[in-house]
Formats: structure tokens, C-alpha cells, sequence
């Protein structure tokens, strides 16, 4: 959840905007990417049914966190795109556990 929190005073504002998103991610915070990566923004992934989450389905949820394919089909942005070995180790029972957990995260825009 810090990627996907906005910060306040450069420390993640879990308590006001947890899982809201909006956090630009470049080439001068985020290192060890080809030159020509341009940086992403994080996702909002709270239960919001359209800034976040909220109306994606189980499964698409799961595929963004393993193949890395959003709902509407497109691939994820680096570094999110590159989390996705380390979701597609974990079993169903510990995938179907984060996404019970993500619906559980207050909507936000």
C-alpha cells in the first residue's frame, strides 16, 4: 500500500488516503529502469466502484496482480507490471485473501 498512498511530508498518508493513488514514480525515484522509461503513476486501489477498484471483478483483480493486465485489458505500468512473479507464487487461498482485504479498503477519489 506506500506505492499506492499518497505522501504528506515524504511519508505515506496511510490514515487519510490509503490505497487513493496518484503518486508519479520517475526515472529520478524509481532506479535501475531502461533510460527511456518515462516513470508511471500509481494506481487508486481502494473500493471506489470508478476512481478504484471497487467494481473490478475477483478474477480481474487477480489477473492484474499476476499477469499484470488491467481490467480493460492494457498492461500495467512498470513497476507494478514487475511485482507480478511474486503475486503469481502466492496460492489461491493467499490471492483470494488480498483481494477479500482490498475490498475492504474505504472508497475513495
Amino acid at each position: 500500500m506506500g506505492c499506492h498512498t499518497p505522501r504528506t511530508k515524504g511519508l505515506s498518508d496511510f490514515r487519510n488516503s490509503l490505497g487513493k493513488g496518484g503518486t508519479r514514480y520517475d526515472p529520478a525515484f524509481v532506479k535501475g529502469y531502461p533510460s527511456a522509461w518515462k516513470g508511471s503513476v500509481a494506481s487508486n486501489i481502494t473500493s471506489h466502484p470508478q476512481a478504484g477498484i471497487g467494481a473490478w471483478t475477483d478474477a480481474e483483480v487477480k489477473r492484474a496482480l499476476t499477469q499484470g493486465i488491467a481490467r480493460d485489458g492494457r498492461e500495467l505500468d512498470t513497476p507494478m507490471k514487475d511485482h507480478t512473479p511474486y503475486f503469481r507464487g502466492m496460492t489461491d487461498e493467499d490471492l483470494n485473501s488480498l483481494v477479500a482485504w482490498l475490498r475492504t479498503v474505504p472508497p475513495l477519489e
